[in-house]
């Protein structure tokens, strides 16, 4: 079973609505060097009507741009320009900077009305780390909502429009220095994880055009207990120069520190550029820093030679770049991490899990509600005094001062009546399965509807119900998908496919997707059952069981709701023929009877609210 998986893809990238999904601002441009500038961007939903969820994903480049933070603006109760009202499901915000995408994923849920209008979804702020220099070409970057869909109330998709967002780095002109300069970029590598890879690249800049280079040699050194040099790749600038390029050398050793490289160019091309890529070093993270600040290691370009076919060694300057070792913050988490709770009801926090090498020092906890404390061992107690929805957030600090904070959404409801299970009779409308016969009914069949009563939150289920095999065989176990009082109706389930055992058969499902959970009461599942002994004398009975660990309702965490569970009772009573009840509801005719479930839906439909 799976929880938060993204929204069913109804999303069109073109329509004839008026509702878009745009960033704002559209264009950022920068025509000076912008290395180290931060700026921020919105994405809004703009003139949407009947909005209940939505889930969108977006991504941008990591060779210019570094993500710095962002901010969800749900809900609209909270901030004065977001979007969804309270109670609100946040189903995905997940910031990925290695893949350079961000998934942010919400729904309301009843009683919150649906959202029209115009609103923030979030915004994101960026620090630029590269900027193209002459005669690298502008860097034109798509800030891209490749992924967007909006769902009304009910589930059903809501058409839009979308606009990304561009950014350009228009390229820098550099004046040609007196000399030929070998440069480390970027000057300055940082924060980098164990394990992780990055790359550095060796440029060559200012080459004068009456110079005709037919050798290089250049080694880089660096600390190697720190980083571990993978491999060595020849840039664009040696063949943009030359006709062709010649290995002499491609050397790593990870013991020195070094790695050296050595090309012979071939016939000088007319009018080649002065500047471009000689070679890039990959290189993979080995070593992850306990003490601030961390260590940090010189990447050096020496000994490095140019020379020119007729003029031997050609004089030349090098720039230097530094690479600094990861020292991470702890990592904080804690249980429970979403969930609806009872006022008055104690709840306990356990943030366990949270980690750091050093260990941690303290947990700081703000409980959302003006309550906040700070304590030495991680599990915690508290308790709401009045409903509300609420945000706990814990502080963890390690031994080494460095400090980081997580977040989880809590629900507190008033008290209420508990969420029940029940198995009953598809025409009498109760956990009653008596037939009365006076001929033998061997081959009759008929359906049991199971219900569920005052569920909050339902986001999956399953049933497992238990008879007596040597009186009935479960034939069929299905999802009344098609009806609009199915407790996930609307919505996009897995359909787990029901399987029998010699006395059981089980059956679930769960959403599939940012869908609105279930309140309420509805139908989960219909189990049809053949009658394959009949007694001529007395009667025979079964339960048709669902009080079992494997009969359960699940939240959007996976975690069990509680619930009590009625199971319904089978009886098949041989009467003479003058004795037969002329009154009783339901009865097995001779022959074939099936009782149906749609004349079941029809009596339900005034209980059963239909699923928002």
């Amino acid at each position: 079973m799976m929880v938060g998986a993204p929204f069913a893809q109804h999303s069109f990238i073109a329509s004839a609505g008026t509702t878009n999904v745009r960033m704002e601002p559209v264009l950022i441009e920068y025509t000076e060097n912008a290395v180290g500038r931060e700026f921020t961007i919105a994405v809004k939903i703009v003139d949407v009507a009947n909005l209940y969820g939505f889930d969108m994903k977006f991504r941008w480049n990591t060779t210019f741009l570094e993500y710095v933070n962002h901010s969800v603006c749900v809900p609209r109760d909270t901030f004065l320009d977001g979007v969804l009202w309270n109670p609100t499901l946040p189903l995905a915000d997940e910031v990925d900077t290695t893949e350079r995408t961000y998934w942010i994923s919400y729904a309301s849920m009843a009683p919150a009305p649906s959202f029209n209008g115009t609103g923030t979804v979030f915004t994101m702020t960026f620090k630029v780390i590269y900027h193209p220099v002459q005669p690298e070409p502008d860097a034109n970057i798509t800030l891209e909502l490749y992924s967007t869909d909006l769902a009304a109330k009910g589930g059903n998709p809501i058409s839009h429009t979308r606009e990304h967002g561009t950014v350009i780095l228009h390229q820098i002109v550099l004046s040609v220095p007196a000399l030929p300069v070998l440069k480390v970029m970027p000057i300055k590598t940082e924060k980098l994880p164990t394990n992780s890879s990055f790359n550095i690249d060796i440029w060559i800049l200012g080459v004068n055009q009456s110079y005709d280079i037919a050798n290089l040699s250049i080694t880089l050194n660096f600390n190697s207990t720190l980083i571990r040099a993978m491999s060595i790749t020849e840039g664009p600038w040696p063949k943009s120069y030359a006709e062709d390029s010649i290995q002499l050398l491609r050397q790593i050793n990870n013991v020195n520190g070094t790695v050296t490289y050595a090309i012979g160019l071939v016939s000088r091309k007319p009018e080649p550029p002065t500047t471009g890529i000689l070679f890039t070093v990959t290189f993979q993270v080995i070593y992850e820093s306990l003490i601030y600040p961390p260590p940090s290691s010189e990447l050096t370009l020496d000994p490095t030679d140019i020379i020119d076919r007729t003029l031997g060694p050609i004089p030349h300057t090098s720039e230097n770049g530094t690479y600094t070792a990861n020292r991470p913050p702890p990592v904080a988490k804690f249980t429970p991490s979403t969930g609806y709770f009872l006022r008055g009801q104690t709840i306990i926090f356990n943030a366990s899990e949270s980690y750091h090498p050093l260990g941690i020092k303290l947990y700081t906890w703000d409980f959302g509600d003006g309550n906040k404390t700070t304590v030495t061992i991680p599990i915690i107690t508290h308790v709401y005094k009045a409903a509300a929805t609420v945000t706990v957030v814990l502080n963890v600090t390690d031994y080494g001062n460095f400090w980081s904070t997580t977040s989880a959404m809590l629900y507190i409801i008033e008290s209420q009546t508990v969420p029940q299970i029940s198995v009953v009779n598809s025409l009498t409308e109760n956990n009653n399965f008596t037939f009365y016969t006076n001929t033998t009914s061997v081959g009759s069949r008929f359906n049991a509807t199971v219900l569920v009563y005052d569920v909050a939150n339902l986001y999956g289920y399953q049933v497992r119900l238990e008879y007596n095999s040597t009186l009935l065989n479960a034939t069929r176990a299905w999802l009344p998908t098609w009806d609009p009082k199915w407790v996930f109706y609307g919505k996009s389930p897995t359909g787990l496919p029901p399987s029998f055992g010699t006395n059981y058969v089980k059956i679930g499902d769960m959403i599939m997707g940012a869908y609105p959970t279930f309140s309420g009461a509805g139908i989960v599942s219909i189990i049809e059952f053949e009658i394959i002994y009949a007694p001529t004398t007395g009667k025979a009975s079964s339960n048709l069981d669902i009080n079992n660990a494997d009969t359960l309702l699940l939240d959007p965490s996976a975690n069990e709701i509680s619930s009590a569970k009625t199971n319904g009772h089978y009886q098949y009573i041989y009467v003479q023929p003058e004795a037969q009840p002329t009154d009783t509801v339901p009865y097995v005719v001779a022959g074939t009877v099936t009782i149906t479930i749609i004349v079941a839906v029809a009596i339900y439909i005034i209980k059963i609210r239909k699923p928002r």
